[in-house]
């Protein structure tokens, strides 16, 4: 999963959903680190305009329901801006408002929500 995350940041972003793919393959019963596998691979899909398909793993990381909140958390984030792709604003809201719900006011991922909801 690192390795995927360092090609994401290096821009070799097909190597890095294959990457992700991998993972997500390799230890399907751990449920955090599927979910954030799937998060990783979404953020990459949206920069390769596959929205639908990162729309599809972002809710299968959220099905998952994983202990880690802010994997949860993260999950709704990256949901949500891949639904503004699609111009599916109300979805985009609702996603949000969860992730103002999960994380307190100091997150980071509480102060994206407010930002992407401005």
């Amino acid at each position: 999963m690192n390795r995927s995350i360092a090609l994401s940041k290096l821009e070799r972003t097909d190597e890095a959903v294959a990457d992700a793919t991998a993972a997500i393959d390799l230890d399907p019963d751990d449920t955090d680190t599927l979910a954030l596998a799937y998060v990783s691979r979404c953020v990459d899909l949206i920069l390769l305009e596959r929205v639908e398909e990162a729309v599809a793993d972002v809710t299968a990381a959220i099905d998952l329901e994983p202990d880690d909140i802010d994997t949860l958390a993260l999950a709704y984030v990256n949901r949500s801006i891949a639904l503004s792709k699609l111009e599916r604003t109300d979805e985009v809201v609702a996603d949000l408002r969860i992730v103002l719900e999960l994380v307190p006011q100091t997150h980071e991922l509480n102060r994206q929500a407010v930002a992407l909801l401005a």
